[in-house]
């Protein structure tokens, strides 16, 4: 009787660390007040930014980068081995995975700084342009094509700034951006032509890679953008009122409407990612509290519109002070990683925030099986996340769909041809109610439904 109480109790603890394996884990805490920014390299290199906390005596700022397959981030910045920095402010890698940032070292003795290197090491960073008196280098892009080359692009205090010559030399390039404006964001449209920037005088695109532009829209929607390009539809986040306005876009992204789509209260959008590789596109968006009775956190929905909260693991304090969001793309796209910062504005109030991700389909054995078979999921119940496994008898096209107790499709987890074996993918309910949900398994020969339960 013992024994099976203990055998019990193990599965028990089974089950629930399944369950919550897939929430956030604090990564790490580092040098400065807050996380200003986060963004990953194409070989699935993390950087992160900080600002300083009581300069020139307290912590100072510093640049950080988490390379695949490490447990830790290390200190990478212009400042290794010299004096205390005092801001660093974004940071960026290129198509070429050079790794671009801004800030100051000594904010009296030196204006804001672009550096750039090569491989993102201590001692490698180059200063590539100064911001000059009462200027500020916000956002930082680039984009490369055979006929321009590298082209760097800096969103600033003055106005937007581009460089054709690899980061060398800039030009102001702000005709049609309201005189004044603080240019906070870049992000690309379907094409390098095509731009998007949120500014303090709201948003602007341009369709010639920057050389003139159009306002879309004139509130302060200087937090966050982010483009969809599965889907085709911009998102913008305000810095005062924090609503994220969303709509579906159609080339030549000439759509003026917004519409509210999720609303923090007040404070600021500060982060919007996306996750393909699904027949619904997932979206991901932070808000960092700045009043009193604001909420924040990380919210999540699968169709852009209604979200829900995703910010399981994250403390109470840290979650209503969320200022950068980064998803990560693995090189094996097995498990993605999404990351979110903090700016808590005191002393180790630089946290980062690390989630699992499971996409696509994990192929776990290719013994050729004697038939086709749909499993139950597991956990069962689940929350937020389960697993389905399914083996296939030969060669076919496979479809993994999940519906709601109306028969309405929710989810293509899978849609692929595949070879014999057996396989697993994951569903992920976080952006629904709790209920019971139907999962099928279609092939050229066969058609399998099982039923499971998100209980939250």
């Amino acid at each position: 009787m013992f024994s099976r109480l203990l055998l019990a109790a193990f599965l028990i603890f089974l089950f629930s660390s399944y369950i919550f394996s897939q929430d956030w884990q604090l990564d790490a805490t580092l040098s400065g007040s807050g996380v200003t920014d986060i963004t990953s390299g194409r070989d699935g290199t993390v950087y992160v930014t900080t600002a300083s906390m009581n300069y020139p005596n307290g912590q100072g700022a510093g640049v950080f980068r988490k390379i695949p397959g490490s447990n830790s981030f290390e200190a990478v910045g212009p400042d290794v081995g010299g004096e205390i920095a005092f801001n660093y402010r974004t940071v960026h890698v290129d198509q070429t995975n050079r790794v671009w940032i801004s800030g100051w070292i000594n904010p009296f003795t030196q204006f804001e700084t672009l550096y750039m290197s090569e491989t993102g090491n201590p001692g490698t960073w180059q200063m590539m342009y100064s911001a000059g008196a009462n200027n500020n280098i916000f956002a930082i892009a680039s984009d490369s094509s055979a006929s321009r080359g590298l082209n760097i692009f800096l969103g600033t205090r003055e106005g937007f700034l581009r460089s054709n010559n690899g980061g060398t030399n800039y030009t102001n390039s702000s005709i049609g951006i309201s005189s004044g404006a603080w240019v906070k964001k870049i992000k690309f449209g379907l094409s390098t032509d095509r731009i998007f920037l949120s500014t303090t005088a709201g948003l602007y695109t341009s369709a010639d890679a920057g050389l003139q532009w159009t306002q879309m829209q004139n509130d302060d929607t200087s937090g966050a953008i982010g483009f969809d390009t599965e889907n085709q539809r911009f998102l913008a986040g305000t810095y005062n009122f924090t609503n994220t306005y969303a709509d579906y876009y159609d080339a030549p992204y000439e759509q003026t409407s917004f519409r509210v789509s999720l609303s923090f209260g007040g404070g600021e959008v500060s982060g919007i990612a996306f996750q393909y590789g699904r027949a619904s596109t997932t979206t991901y968006v932070s808000g960092y509290e700045r009043f009193p009775g604001n909420s924040g956190g990380v919210k999540i929905s699968n169709d852009g519109v209604n979200f829900s909260d995703y910010s399981t693991g994250i403390s109470l304090a840290d979650k209503l002070k969320i200022s950068a969001l980064n998803y990560s793309v693995t090189v094996d796209r097995e498990l993605d990683y999404l990351y979110a910062g903090t700016f808590l504005n005191t002393q180790s109030g630089a946290k980062v925030y690390s989630r699992q991700i499971s996409v696509g389909i994990n192929q776990i054995s290719s013994e050729i099986p004697d038939k086709f078979l749909l499993e139950q999921n597991y956990p069962n119940p689940f929350n937020p996340e389960t697993n389905i496994n399914f083996t296939i008898k030969e060669k076919s096209l496979v479809k993994i769909t999940v519906f709601d107790a109306l028969g309405k499709e929710l989810d293509q987890l899978v849609n692929e041809k595949l070879n014999p074996g057996t396989y697993q993918t994951n569903f992920n309910g976080s952006g629904y109610n709790s209920g019971i949900y139907f999962y099928s398994l279609t092939t050229d020969k066969y058609t399998e439904t099982k039923k499971m339960i998100l209980l939250k």
